[in-house]
Formats: C-alpha cells, structure tokens, sequence
C-alpha cells in the first residue's frame, strides 16, 4: 500500500482530491440550495441581479461579478426562478472549482492548487451556507494571482502579459475585501523566503499594492469596511485582559467542536519546519496564524456567531496550507502518511458540510412557516420574529420573496416593523414591495420572477 502512495505523485493525487471535493461541494449546494440562496445577503443580492437584470456590485466589491455572472446569465436565458437560484448556489462552487483548475492544470502548480483545495474544506461549516461573503471569493482569486507571481519568479526574465495583468489583480483584490491584505504581505513573504534572489522583485510588487491599498483606505473607502474594523481601539481599551474575552472564550470552543485539524496541520507543519531548520518560515507561519487571529478576536472582543465569524477564520488556513503543501507534502518518507491525513480529514471536513445543513433547513421552514401564515402583503413587528433562528431580519423580505415565488409561483411580501407604524403611509399602496433596503415599484419588477399580487393591500399584524 505504502508502495503505491510513493509512487502516487502530488499532481495526481491533488486532481484526484481536488475533483472529488469540488465535485462532491458541487452535489450539496445544488441540493441544499435553498439554505444556501434563501439568506440574508444570498438573497438580496439574488433580488438585486433580477431586478437590475445585470451584476449587483456593492460598495464597489466588483470581483463578485465572477460568481453573479452565472444567475445572470441563466436568467438571460430565461430559466426559472427555481433553477436560477439553484445555479446561483452553484456558482461559488464552480468559480472556486474553475480557479483550482486553472492553478493545477494552467500553472501546473500542485501545491498551490492543494492551498485553494483546503481553504475550501479544511475549516468550512457554517461558511458553506453563507455563500456570498466576498472574502472568500476575494481569498481564491488572491492566491490565483500568488500562483501567477511564481510562475514569474520561475522564469528568467519577467513577461510583459504580467505587467498588463497586474493592475487588473491588484485592484481586484484591494477592493474585493480589506482582510485581503494578510494573504497577500504572508504570501509575498513565503515567496521571499523560497526565492531570496528575486525579493526585489517581490518588494517591489508588494510596495505598489501596500501605496494602493492606502490611497484606496484613505480617499476611496466606504462605510461599511471602515465600520468592519472599529473594534480594533479594543486593544486599548480591554488590555491586558484579552484572553478574557468572549470572542476568545468562543474561539476555543469553536476549535475543539470544529476547527481542530486547522491546529493539527500547524503543529505538524511546525514540527517540521522546526526540523528541517526553516526557522524562517516557521516564525512567519506562527506569527501571521496567532497575530492575525488576534485582531480578529480584538475586533469582535464581545464575540460574534460562528456563521458570521468563520469566513474570517478561513484566513488561517492560507498561512497553515502554504508551508504544509510546500514542505510537508514534499517529504518522501511522510508522504504516505500526509495522503492519509489528507483523505480523512477532507472527508471528515464533507460529512461535515452536511451535518451543518439541519440548522439551515430548520431557518428555511420557518421562513416557509411565516409564508403560509401570511396573506400576499404583511407587516410584522420585529418582536413577532424569531431573531435568534433568522440571525440578520434585515433580508426577511428578500427571502420571502424568493421562498414563496419558488415554491407557490405567487410572491408574498412580508415586511417587518422597527419601530411601530413605520409603514403606515404604504398600507394603502398596493403596488410596493417594502423592505427595510429600499422600496420596490412592482411596475419596475421582472414578473417572470417577481409573480406579485397588485390588487391587495397590506396587512399589518
């Protein structure tokens, strides 16, 4: 057995693991796609590509256009609202699946490849069921444009195609999501420490994305990045008792309950690092892993939900799988024993994607359950809801909307009340959907999927 694995090279063994994941990722989203599409930003962003029929870029995070464009494209091609939906779950799966792809069979760089291959799996629960967070799009199109950066310092001389293609990359990810910036400086200096002779090279690359990404923070930044990172003053305010912290306290819950091979794999990686005497890169995988997990737990000191949070915790797989897929998969006396480790935990990391989507189908029926409670139009006070089971009510209507027109072919809209009467002067309006984003003229709604009743006034109850 053993001589099989030996002879089982990384390229193939990372395609076969790579095909069967995404492959298996591909047969839950289109199964659970509505836990997966009936969510808070999944669905209003969902709304947003029908209603503007075109890409549904938010505060300028224009790399989302890669997944939306395959919603948008299925509803061009006039396929119902159940199947763009469907797609739409799809869509996450398949761009992550496609930039694997490229990485291995474009660039041929196995290790690489396994590095996308685990940030999708390795950590993944709740995130598979909060599909649309841009980080982690923005985290696999970063470490496509890493793969490029190699295969550069592996040729003589730099191509011009890379010059043309770097401001492309480097904008992309500046405005795909702020965290952004850890895999980019722990990426640009692994490549520093595995090719010391080109680190101007690399220096120079990181120096024009770091002046960028300033001028982007200090003139061109917007409310809700700027919001993301107040809890940063925390470190002020709450020291020394950091570790004290709620977020914290949640944190070693999550690991034990989910997120122990993340730790297993750097403790492995260290050991080993440590001794073949990378010191190097031993110090940078550590620091980057517990600093940057630090200024998480800094922002969010009162804690935050695991579904929330996990996407951010994601990151700590980049700054894990770099140096495993660079040294410790390289070992030959251990790599029949690192497949092996791999094919467990990938499986174990599957089964449990799937255990997961219990929690989200229970938050699917009661959205159903407040469908078939109500009449085409409703306004609810905000008390009436189950908040804890919702988690955000801000995308209430928008999931309504996309539920009931799925599973009934007639659109109900459900609104809900902040404060009380604060729709009273749209009772009367029965061409209006309300929602706490905007509201919607019915006349400007495409009704292939937005099926709405135009006689009925709303009910407020």
């Amino acid at each position: 057995m053993f001589k099989i694995l030996h002879r089982f090279s990384n390229y193939k063994m990372t395609f076969l693991l790579g095909v069967i994941c995404y492959s298996l990722m591909l047969i839950f989203a289109w199964l659970f796609y509505k836990e997966r599409t009936v969510m808070c930003d999944a669905a209003f962003q969902l709304f947003s590509i029908l209603h503007e029929d075109g890409f549904a870029i938010q505060i300028n995070r224009f790399g989302a256009a890669f997944t939306q464009v395959f919603p948008l494209l299925a509803s061009k091609m006039n396929f119902s609202l159940d199947m763009v939906a469907r797609v739409y779950s799809l869509s996450f799966i398949i761009y992550y699946f496609i930039v694997f792809l490229i990485i291995l069979l474009g660039f041929k760089n196995e290790k690489m490849a396994l590095v996308v291959l685990l940030f999708n799996t390795l950590m993944v629960r709740h995130s598979f069921y909060w599909v649309q967070c841009e980080f982690v799009q923005g985290a696999v199109f970063t470490l496509l444009y890493l793969t490029v950066i190699e295969h550069v310092l592996k040729q003589e001389k730099v191509p011009r195609w890379f010059y043309i293609l770097t401001p492309f990359f480097l904008v992309t990810i500046i405005y795909f999501y702020p965290l952004l910036l850890f895999i980019m400086f722990f990426g640009m200096a692994f490549f520093i420490l595995n090719y010391p002779v080109k680190w101007r090279f690399l220096v120079g690359i990181l120096a024009v994305y770091a002046l960028m990404f300033v001028v982007k923070l200090k003139y061109l930044n917007n409310f809700y990045d700027s919001k993301s990172m107040e809890g940063i003053g925390n470190i002020f305010s709450k020291f020394p008792h950091y570790f004290d912290l709620p977020s914290f306290h949640q944190f070693y819950r999550y690991v034990i309950n989910d997120y122990y091979f993340m730790v297993l794999f750097w403790v492995l990686t260290l050991a080993y690092l440590l001794y073949k005497k990378y010191y190097l890169h031993a110090l940078l995988m550590s620091i980057s892993l517990w600093g940057v997990c630090f200024i998480i737990h800094i922002n969010f000191a009162n804690g935050v939900e695991q579904f929330y949070i996990e996407s951010q915790y994601l990151l700590f797989m980049v700054f894990v799988g770099m140096p495993f897929a660079y040294f410790l998969m390289q070992s030959v006396k251990l790599k029949p024993f690192m497949i092996g480790l791999l094919c467990f935990s990938l499986s174990i990391s599957m089964l449990r994607m799937v255990v997961t989507q219990h929690g989200y189908a229970k938050r699917v029926e009661y959205i159903r359950s407040i469908v078939a409670e109500s009449p085409t139009k409703r306004i609810m006070p905000i008390t009436s809801l189950n908040q804890s089971l919702l988690k955000f009510t801000w995308g209430l209507p928008f999931e309504v909307w996309l539920l009931s027109t799925i599973e009934h072919h007639q659109t109900r809209s459900v609104a809900y009340e902040e404060k009380e009467h604060q729709y009273d002067d749209l009772l009367s309006n029965s061409q209006k959907m309300i929602s706490l984003m905007g509201i919607y003229d019915y006349h400007a709604l495409n009704t292939r999927y937005f099926m709405m009743d135009s006689t009925s006034f709303y009910t407020h109850y």
